[in-house]
């Protein structure tokens, strides 16, 4: 009898693994437990800095108006169209601001795990593709934006990742008006992601017109809206939505912080090559993974969600360098990257 192969023996060893996860949701969380810890060891975990060196003030304002009178940048607050940082006042006003704050972190990474496995089942039914998906994640990914899928302070973003996942995968599902209801609610939280998942959603719906139909579309977007609404109304009483062109600006934003986040490519600028080389190679990756999917349905959307993706892509290239619509540049429709990697890895991981 011809004894079994190394690579035979690993392959047999990595899917009792696999099923073991499979079957036990305890090990399936101790697995989302060791990759959130991981994750937050990679990278670092900060507080105070980056973005929260803004919300952080604003917050402290929220909860004590006699703080920072006639500061302009606090002024800014009444246009970051998101409810997230008031759920921390009561916490700021009790002094346990940062544990809070690093307990949302944790759960917010350890939710995405979660929402990734989930994911990862609804697409493919495969325990191997799920567990490589969650380990493939804990290492830092970067595409286009420059930004990483998991960062190293809790942010509005962040804690709509999971939940994001969680539409995608009821839309997948076939699930489509929950879907939409949940991107409505997180509207309120952070309006930018949300804005990517309904370009691929509506891209979606728009090349699957016929299997959705037009009455789960029209409930869909209606119960998007309805929970969107508190958002949608401080927005309305805010400052109208700017069309203008303001070339100015854009270069303004790449001379001083955002080269990374505009620009995509740029001669003096060697950082910016390998972040957009890291996006592309993404979409090769999808591309290259995609046959490897079994259910024909599963394979058109993802197919629509990338190609969503590569349109906002497009869209940005031209608002950048041709068009730079300040609608558009406020967006940072860049980000859109993350989702064509969170698509990407996944898919890739199947195959």
């Amino acid at each position: 009898n011809q004894q079994p192969s190394q690579q035979e023996v690993d392959n047999f060893m990595l899917t009792r693994v696999a099923a073991k996860l499979q079957h036990s949701a305890l090990w399936r969380h101790l697995l989302f437990l060791s990759a959130t810890f991981l994750t937050i060891l990679l990278i670092g975990y900060n507080f105070g800095t980056f973005d929260e060196a803004m919300h952080i003030p604003f917050l402290k304002s929220t909860a004590d108006p006699s703080l920072y009178p006639g500061d302009t940048m606090i002024e800014l607050h009444r246009i970051y169209y998101s409810y997230f940082w008031y759920f921390f006042v009561p916490a700021l006003r009790n002094g346990i601001l940062e544990p809070v704050l690093f307990i949302v972190h944790f759960a917010s990474i350890y939710f995405t795990f979660w929402a990734l496995w989930n994911l990862s089942q609804t697409l493919f039914h495969n325990a191997l593709a799920s567990m490589f998906s969650v380990v493939g994640f804990i290492v830092p990914h970067f595409g286009f934006s420059g930004f990483p899928i998991f960062e190293f302070a809790p942010l509005s973003r962040t804690f709509v990742l999971p939940f994001l996942l969680f539409a995608i995968n009821q839309f997948f599902k076939g699930r489509i008006p929950l879907a939409f209801l949940i991107a409505g609610l997180m509207y309120n939280i952070h309006v930018v992601s949300v804005n990517f998942i309904l370009a691929m959603f509506g891209w979606a719906c728009l090349m699957e017109f016929k299997r959705i139909g037009l009455r789960r579309i029209l409930f869909a977007a209606i119960l998007f809206f309805v929970s969107a609404l508190p958002v949608l109304l401080w927005k309305a009483s805010g400052d109208p939505i700017d069309f203008t062109l303001r070339p100015e600006w854009v270069d303004f934003l790449n001379r001083t912080l955002f080269l990374h986040l505009f620009d995509m490519v740029r001669p003096d600028y060697p950082g910016s090559w390998a972040i957009a080389f890291a996006g592309l190679t993404a979409i090769v990756l999808f591309f290259i993974a995609l046959p490897s999917t079994e259910e024909s349905g599963i394979k058109v959307t993802a197919r629509n969600f990338m190609v969503a993706g590569i349109i906002v892509l497009v869209v940005h290239v031209i608002s950048v360098y041709f068009l730079p619509v300040t609608l558009l540049i406020q967006s940072q429709i860049l980000r859109m990257g993350l989702w064509i990697i969170i698509l990407a890895y996944l898919f890739f991981a199947n195959h």
